[in-house]
């Protein structure tokens, strides 16, 4: 009875842990961390960690990536660790992206996962910052990433809060570089002086809102 016990006891530890590291060889393992985040869209974040076990030293890392939207990760950058394990890479992501490690150690490792969150970019202009009341003052500007169809809020600052003044539906926009962008513009009646802003909220989980510099008209 004790044999039968003791060997159904080691069959179960060999199904459950397979990959266990060898006797006398060591676990390996890697982290990751990010200089910034949230970071805005058209920012550039750089990825950091350092691989630990036997061959860490100049060992191959590989950066996944699983943008907001996406069902798997996808390799989208490799490097070679130093000489004491530690690798960084720069990304430049346009929507919420969970990134990971993944290094050729012996065994290899996985680091967790890591969300980096993206704020949309929000530009203003207005077409004078000394209006006379009364008259019409253009503000424009541009979202990225493009949110074509959704609408931008043009808000002034009062005594108890932001308050909306107008809402813009976004048009196309070429793209900047890799980057694309939708734009607004619109004419308000300028009636009191003070702070104006463009604020804008993606509502989906691909994005942060975020806000325009200050503009300050008198």
């Amino acid at each position: 009875m004790r044999r039968l016990v003791i060997g159904v006891f080691t069959s179960a530890l060999v199904l459950v842990a397979p990959a266990l590291a060898k006797p006398g060889q060591s676990a390996s393992s890697v982290t990751i961390a990010a200089s910034a985040n949230p970071i805005a869209a058209g920012s550039s974040v750089k990825l950091t960690g350092q691989a630990t076990g036997k061959k860490a030293a100049g060992a191959k890392v590989d950066l996944q990536a699983e943008p907001a939207g996406a069902t798997s990760f996808s390799t989208v950058s490799s490097t070679t660790a130093d000489t004491t394990g530690h690798y960084s890479f720069t990304a430049a992501p346009s929507v919420n992206t969970t990134y990971r490690a993944m290094t050729k150690t012996a065994p290899t490792a996985t680091s967790p996962t890591l969300l980096v969150e993206v704020r949309v970019k929000v530009t203003i202009h207005v077409s004078t910052s000394r209006p006379a009341v009364g008259h019409m003052v253009g503000f424009s500007g541009f979202v990225s990433p493009a949110y074509t169809g959704k609408t931008v809020l043009i808000q002034w600052r009062s005594a108890t809060g932001w308050r909306t003044v107008a809402r813009v539906k976004l048009a196309a926009a070429t793209p900047l570089g890799a980057l694309s962008r939708s734009k607004y513009s619109v004419r308000i009646r300028f009636q009191k002086s003070g702070r104006y802003r463009a604020r804008f909220d993606p509502a989906n989980n691909a994005n942060l809102p975020n806000t325009s510099p200050v503009r300050r008209l008198t």
